[in-house]
């Protein structure tokens, strides 16, 4: 995983999604974030390449999640960031094919995190 600088994070969301990262895929991240958890309030979310893959990660600190499926648990950052990420990519692979591969490079990422067993809680 590597960070993405300042003028970086551009390039590769517009490299990987094109237009519909400003206009849909980022706003969606934010707006899942606030449904799945009460502790989000904003903030800078880093933004990281998988190479291949993409992932954007809150603010340090601790979130309480209820997920859609019913799981009631708690996240660091960046596991709460996979979450997000992942259902936003699974709702958006409807509409768009890149959320597809990007979906399925993440939950690889997911499974070998220190909290995979709490994120595949959340997202199954």
């Amino acid at each position: 995983m590597k960070l993405l600088r300042t003028e970086e994070r551009v390039n590769l969301p517009a490299r990987l999604f094109g237009h519909h990262f400003p206009l849909g895929i980022e706003p969606r991240i934010y707006t899942m974030a606030g449904r799945l958890s009460a502790d989000y309030n904003g903030g800078y979310w880093e933004m990281y390449d998988l190479e291949p893959g993409f992932l954007m990660v809150p603010p340090p600190g601790s979130y309480r999640v209820v997920a859609e499926n019913g799981a009631k648990l708690t996240l660091g950052a960046e596991a709460f960031g996979i979450t997000v990420c992942l259902y936003t990519y699974s709702l958006l692979s409807f509409q768009l094919d890149v959320c597809i591969e990007q979906f399925h490079r993440l939950r690889q990422v997911a499974l070998d995190h220190p909290e995979a067993a709490a994120i595949m809680r959340a997202i199954d």
